[in-house]
């Protein structure tokens, strides 16, 4: 007696989203957004079927994966609120989403994209509202520069979209000397700098770095 075909099941349809949401992202970051989607399905394991059961255009797979970037900023959000200082918060916000951009290379391109393809649902006042408590309760604890609004702290990761650019094994460093001079920026002043990742404390004569490809400074 032939074998009794399967049918998919709910649970099967929902894994079968979750692996194409995934394969998308690393497969758009290494090809751009306008590749094939023939390649997303190829890298799922999946027939070209299921992925267009899922997403019956390129628009609304780039809305899913703006839904998750979305979801994941939220998250960090979350964890940064918890924090026990607004001061904490800003960092733990700028730190973690960094950290976010680099392992998931294509976000900024899909965000950009997602705003061109429905202005309704993009990134607006539901991202910034949270970020501006962090930034309000900093400054009323004296630490954030009277004049730093929660879009700054917004924009803040996404400037950084261009470490990409560099050799993977630079990354994480390079980002890490970033954030630092960014949050640097952020801060109420007179402060001392805060030493860079990597490099001798300020008042030493010769800074050096551990980044390759990056050589010291004198001062």
């Amino acid at each position: 007696m032939a074998p009794t075909r399967r049918s998919p099941s709910r649970a099967d349809g929902v894994a079968n989203r979750v692996k194409l949401i995934a394969a998308a992202e690393t497969y758009f970051a290494e090809h751009g957004l306008d590749a094939p989607l023939q390649g997303i399905a190829d890298a799922a394991g999946v027939g070209v079927g299921t992925l267009y059961r899922n997403f019956s255009s390129h628009e609304e797979l780039i809305e899913a994966l703006f839904d998750r970037i979305r979801n994941s900023f939220a998250e960090i959000a979350t964890a940064a609120a918890a924090q026990s200082t607004g001061w904490e918060a800003i960092e733990h916000f700028l730190r973690q989403s960094v950290l976010f951009l680099l392992d998931n290379p294509a976000t900024s391109e899909i965000m950009r994209r997602q705003a061109e393809n429905n202005p309704t649902n993009r990134a607006g006042s539901g991202w910034v509202e949270p970020l501006s408590e962090f930034v309000e309760r900093a400054q009323r604890e004296g630490s954030a520069r009277p004049d730093l609004v929660g879009q700054d702290l917004s924009a803040a990761p996404l400037a950084l979209g261009s470490l990409q650019n560099f050799k993977p094994e630079e990354r994480r460093d390079i980002a890490s000397r970033m954030v630092t001079l960014m949050l640097d920026g952020m801060r109420a002043h007179p402060h001392a700098p805060t030493t860079l990742p990597g490099s001798e404390p300020v008042g030493r004569r010769r800074v050096g770095t551990r980044i390759a490809g990056l050589a010291p400074t004198v001062a």
